[in-house]
């Protein structure tokens, strides 16, 4: 019986097929091609043309912060600035001060790429309480998008990226395109927006791990999942198969055993399972000989 793992990207598929199979435990793999389609809409021009065109409309808060994000522009950017100096720069003044520790760090993770970098940043990040920690990434998610936008822009009006550094001007009133969020049809038409329709193709992977193999080599898919998350279900899986193995007290009817192993609890833990599920289960355990099933008894 297979289980279903997930569906990852090609590259990282190649590092959980590793991981599986050093801890002894068959994977088959399933690929796809995975279509997203994405529509937009968008505005492009000079600044200053489109600050006469939209500026009192409902892009008015819009034009307001990329004229904030410009001027970040303009004040930080160097002939020859290292494009990640450039956006470290960018991503503190975009975030509260109360940020600026954490953000320091990650880039000095970046910049070094040391285990030992990595293993004191996510100290810092598991430090936080959940809630702070949300916070944090959600600000610094947002903060990156717009880097990555005033990055666009500079591309849009000559400014080159060679070799990890940025070269050239930006000019004193720049071209933009601004994707235009929150708006409805009906409002962008009365504005003249434009639309854009992007679709993205690629390969995909489905992976699926022995059932037989997650329940034997259960201590090594523990150690796996505490290192990496997507595990978690396999070895959630594993210590399941235990407790079903647990309800069993000598002969017992089929009906009773099914009834015990749908719903079970431990601590805090509620597991149910699906009729099919739980025979799947029992099926795999026989062809295990761990017990055998015989005229509706087990």
């Amino acid at each position: 019986m297979k289980v279903y793992l997930g569906t990852f990207g090609e590259e990282e598929v190649q590092r959980i097929l590793q991981e599986l199979r050093g801890a002894k435990i068959r994977v088959e793999t399933k690929p796809s091609l995975n279509i997203r389609l994405r529509g937009r809409y968008f505005i492009k021009g000079k600044m200053d043309e489109m600050k006469k065109k939209y500026g009192e409309s409902e892009l008015k808060d819009m034009f307001q912060k990329w004229e904030n994000y410009i001027e970040y522009a303009k004040d930080i950017l160097k002939e020859g600035m290292e494009e990640m100096d450039f956006e470290k720069k960018l991503i503190l003044r975009l975030m509260p001060d109360y940020d600026k520790e954490m953000v320091e760090k990650f880039f000095e993770v970046i910049k070094e790429n040391k285990s030992e970098r990595i293993e004191e940043f996510e100290r810092m990040v598991i430090g936080m309480e959940a809630e702070k920690m949300k916070d944090f990434l959600d600000r610094f998610g947002d903060a990156i998008k717009i880097v990555e936008g005033i990055n666009e822009m500079l591309k849009l009006n000559g400014v080159k990226y060679e070799e990890g550094k940025i070269y050239g001007v930006l000019p004193d009133n720049p071209t933009l395109m601004l994707y235009v969020e929150g708006i409805d049809d009906k409002k962008a038409e009365e504005l003249g927006i434009e639309y854009t329709f992007d679709t993205y193709i690629d390969r995909q992977v489905d992976v699926y791990a022995n059932l037989a193999d997650i329940f034997y080599e259960s201590e090594k898919l523990k150690n796996l999942a505490m290192k990496n998350p997507e595990y978690i279900e396999l070895a959630v899986l594993s210590d399941v198969i235990s407790m079903i193995i647990e309800k069993i007290e000598g002969r017992m009817e089929m009906d009773d055993f099914f009834g015990r192993i749908m719903k079970m609890e431990e601590e805090n833990h509620k597991i149910f399972l699906s009729p099919s599920a739980a025979e799947e289960i029992v099926e795999m355990l026989e062809k295990m000989e761990i017990l055998k099933v015989k005229k509706g008894r087990i």
